[in-house]
């Protein structure tokens, strides 16, 4: 049976890259220069998604992939359960879905930017 299963796994992977290795988190953890922080946190806002390739909605409990791939928990869950694959790129999951802390954080970021600038275009055009 474990013949099988190593079958299965060469027919799978077949011709695709393997993206192998561990992630490690990086100890330093200092505080930047905020604007620096800023502009780089921006720039990849706009590499991203704002939503979920599976359900085509917000990011619920956003989570990355191996590929480097964002999807929300339930749906990467539920299409794994069908299709071990990336939804965006096909590559092999092996199960791996990390929680992506730095989406939310930058996700959130972004909300209260976008606040913020609505209530400075509401303070604006009460000044008027």
């Amino acid at each position: 049976q474990g013949w099988q299963l190593d079958r299965e796994w060469e027919e799978v992977t077949k011709g695709k890259k393997n993206l192998g290795g561990t992630v490690v988190a990086s100890a330093n953890r200092d505080k930047k220069v905020e604007n620096a922080d800023d502009a780089d946190e921006i720039a990849m806002l706009e590499k991203i998604p704002f939503a979920c390739i599976i359900c085509e909605g917000p990011y619920r409990e956003p989570i990355q992939t191996r590929c480097g791939h964002y999807f929300c928990e339930p749906c990467a869950l539920k299409r794994y359960r069908k299709d071990p694959t990336c939804a965006a790129c096909g590559a092999g999951t092996n199960g791996v879905f990390n929680s992506a802390k730095k989406l939310k954080k930058l996700l959130e970021k972004k909300k209260e930017r976008e606040e913020q600038k609505k209530k400075e275009e509401e303070e604006a055009q009460e000044e008027q």
